[in-house]
């Protein structure tokens, strides 16, 4: 039983990584101050907490924490001040609810590895302050909404082994502080934008694992660029040296793709590769 005291002063409850039971007690969300929560890694194995009294709740942690059920639209509406929320490896199904887009001073958000279905809601592209995502190893279907390119202050997006589908949108090159893009396994098709070469902070594109077509984009700008993973796709042309930048790279694979011609002499200095398996000879 909380106090008057008690939901006035607290203002963070960390206790991850213990083995807290059942559901999570109704006292805990009638804490009228609380900024932060952190609960992840316990076994509560009940559904998300009804939630009373968090309305000036900044970070909420409850990250493989055993929970069941859906997202509640109705509650996460009610953390109006959220800046972080983490969810990650928990047995919620459903829907990704696009009443988040309510929560308008999100900045990370992870949704990954759990039983999400459905399409990825367009609305969260009205998240402008968001600058980390992953929805990754969920059922999630359709293409990735255009509206997500509205997203100007991320600098990484993880999406891999969904059932996306569509394209790459062009729009991509609007993610102008982009570091990471995870793409992996997604379904995905068609080519890989041009515009990727315009986005001069990456320093890692993951996109294996598709259905990719036509020839690497040139990415010779980015000279930030530690590794390029584009195998198991169907990526023809050369490979030419001169279209991409070296300078940073560590590890690229570029196998089980449809690349002719030879593996130039420069990609020999790269320090992790698949070139063994690209099935090309290198160049004299």
């Amino acid at each position: 039983m909380t106090t008057d005291a008690t939901k006035q002063y607290v203002i963070m409850l960390d206790l991850p990584n213990n083995n807290l039971q059942g559901r999570v007690p109704r006292a805990l969300t009638e804490l009228q101050r609380i900024e932060v929560v952190n609960l992840g890694e316990n076994d509560f194995r009940g559904e998300f907490p009804e939630i009373i009294g968090w309305r000036n709740l900044r970070v909420l942690n409850l990250r493989g924490s055993s929970i069941t059920g859906v997202i509640p639209a109705s509650e996460m509406v009610k953390l109006r001040e959220l800046r972080e929320l983490d969810l990650f490896g928990n047995d919620l199904s459903g829907p990704i609810p696009k009443e988040l887009a309510y929560l308008h001073h999100l900045e990370r958000l992870d949704l990954a590895d759990m039983k999400l279905t459905g399409p990825i809601p367009p609305e969260l592209g009205l998240l402008v302050d968001l600058n980390w995502i992953s929805l990754a190893d969920n059922s999630l279907s359709e293409p990735i909404p255009e509206e997500l390119t509205n997203l100007r202050n991320l600098t990484w997006i993880n999406l891999a082994n969904n059932q996306l589908g569509g394209e790459i949108p062009r729009e991509v090159g609007n993610w102008e502080r982009l570091e990471g893009i995870v793409l992996v396994n997604a379904g995905i098709g068609g080519v890989i934008p041009k515009e990727l070469g315009d986005l001069g902070n990456l320093r890692g594109i993951e996109l294996f694992g598709n259905r990719l077509v036509g020839p690497l984009p040139d990415l010779s700008r980015l000279d930030q660029l530690a590794w390029l993973w584009v195998e198991d796709n169907y990526l023809t042309g050369e490979i030419k040296p001169e279209r991409l930048n070296l300078t940073e790279m560590v590890h690229i694979r570029l196998s089980d793709n449809h690349f002719h011609g030879c593996i130039p002499t420069a990609l020999r200095e790269v320090q992790i590769n698949d070139f063994e398996n690209v099935a090309l000879d290198y160049c004299e």
